[in-house]
C-alpha cells in the first residue's frame, strides 16, 4: 500500500440529503467549497441534493463537524453516516491473475470524480493491452502495467494535492496544510508554470493516448487558484497571434448561445419530462 495521506490530510466523509428549494431552479452543477477543516460537496439529482463535508478527524470530530455544517447552512441537518476512508493505493494492482481496478486499487478523496474517470481508463488499457496474453497464461505485461495506473494514481494525487494551495490560515487544519502537505510534485508544477503556460509537453504519455488528467483539467484550477500567470497568457497569445482569434470565437459561442437558449427548458422542467 502507498498511503497518500501526507499531500491529502482529510479522512472522514459525512454525508447528508438536503431537500431542493421548489422555487429555484435545480442547478446543473456540483458545489465544493473550503470549510475550516476539509471541504464540503453539494450535488444536485432531480430529487434532492446530495451533501457531505469531507474533514480531518485531527482537526475536528464528527460532533464538531456537523455542529459546523449546521453553523454554516443555518440549520439542522440528519447525517447518513460519518465515514473513515485511507487515501492511497495498491503497490500493484496486477498481482498474480487478479487485477484491481477502480476503488478496489486505490481510493483518493471524492474531489473532481478522479475514481469514475480513472476506473474506465484503466479497464479500457487492460482490454486493449493486456487482456489477450492474460487470458492465455502470460503475464508478462503486469510490471508494465502496474508502473502505468501507479503513474495514474500518483499524478491524480498531485492534481488534487494542487487544490489545497490557498492563502487561507484561519484555522489549524489550514495552518497545517500550508506548512506541512504540499508535495514534491506539486511544488514542481507551482514553480514551472509561475511564469508560463501548462503545456501538453509538460505531461508525459504513457496510457497510449487514454484521457488523463493534463492542460484540459490543470487550466480551470489554476486559473480558480489564482496561480495562472496573466503576464504569460498575454504573452503566449501574442505570440500565437490568438487575442483576436479567441475574441471571435467567444463573440461566436456567445451568439449561438443566446439563440440555443431561447426555446431551451430549465433543468428542473426537463428533468420532470424525461422521468414523466
Amino acid at each position: 500500500w502507498v498511503d497518500y495521506s501526507a499531500e491529502l490530510p482529510v479522512n472522514r466523509a459525512m454525508p447528508f440529503f438536503l431537500d431542493h428549494d421548489t422555487s429555484k431552479e435545480i442547478p446543473t452543477y456540483t458545489l465544493a467549497w473550503a470549510q475550516k477543516c476539509g471541504w464540503m460537496w453539494q450535488i444536485p439529482t432531480q430529487n434532492r441534493l446530495g451533501c457531505g463535508y469531507v474533514y480531518c478527524d485531527e482537526y475536528c470530530n464528527p460532533e464538531q463537524a456537523q455542529e459546523e455544517i449546521e453553523s454554516v447552512l443555518g440549520h439542522s441537518i440528519e447525517p447518513r453516516q460519518d465515514l473513515r476512508f485511507q487515501v492511497g493505493r495498491l503497490k500493484d494492482s496486477w498481482r498474480h491473475n487478479c487485477v484491481a481496478v477502480g476503488l478496489s486499487a486505490g481510493f483518493l478523496e471524492p474531489l473532481e470524480a478522479t475514481s469514475i474517470h480513472s476506473t474506465l481508463v484503466q479497464l479500457i488499457l487492460f482490454a486493449k493491452e493486456y487482456l489477450s496474453a492474460g487470458l492465455n497464461g502470460d503475464y508478462s505485461g503486469r510490471e508494465d502495467f502496474n508502473q502505468r495506473i501507479a503513474h495514474q494514481f500518483d499524478d491524480f494525487r498531485t492534481f488534487l494535492n494542487i487544490h489545497y494551495v490557498s492563502e487561507r490560515r484561519d484555522t489549524p487544519f489550514w495552518e497545517f496544510v500550508h506548512q506541512e502537505c504540499l508535495g514534491e510534485e506539486s511544488i514542481d508544477r507551482l514553480q514551472q508554470w509561475e511564469k508560463s503556460l501548462p503545456k501538453r509537453e509538460h505531461f508525459q504519455g504513457f496510457l497510449s493516448g487514454l484521457p488523463h488528467v493534463e492542460t484540459q483539467l490543470y487550466f480551470p484550477v489554476w486559473d480558480g487558484l489564482g496561480l495562472l500567470s496573466q503576464v504569460a497568457a498575454r504573452q503566449e497569445m501574442s505570440k500565437r497571434n490568438l487575442k483576436r482569434q479567441a475574441q471571435e470565437e467567444l463573440k461566436q459561442l456567445h451568439s449561438k448561445y443566446k439563440e440555443m437558449t431561447k426555446g431551451s427548458l430549465g433543468h428542473r422542467e426537463y428533468l420532470l419530462m424525461v422521468s414523466a
